[in-house]
């Protein structure tokens, strides 16, 4: 029978260490649970503003004319043909090849 690589004391040593860890990582965790929720809304609004953009970007004017150039998915045309009827036109067209459709 072999004897064991580490004795008991160090054995002990060890799991006293790995918790003096875990509590430290609770410690932690507890100091930032309330973080949660700021973190979610900066997302939120880093998001919000990159779908600005990204609508932004597809606009234009053109004389008295603007428009907005983008993708929208399927289910959602009939809302858009609907909007364009109270206010505008809808000229709606397919994506070329080299178009990057969102998924």
């Amino acid at each position: 029978m072999r004897l064991p690589e580490q004795s008991l004391a160090q054995v002990n040593e060890r799991i006293a260490a790995a918790r003096a860890n875990l509590a430290e990582i609770d410690e932690g965790l507890h100091a930032h649970a309330g973080d949660c929720a700021v973190v979610k809304r900066t997302v939120e609004e880093a998001e919000e503003r990159a779908r600005f953009f990204e609508a932004r970007a597809g606009m234009g004017m053109a004389s008295a004319v603007s428009y907005l150039r983008g993708f929208c998915p399927a289910e959602a045309l009939d809302a858009v043909r609907a909007a364009a009827r109270r206010t505008a036109g809808l000229d709606r067209g397919r994506p070329a090849g080299d178009d990057r459709v969102p998924r």
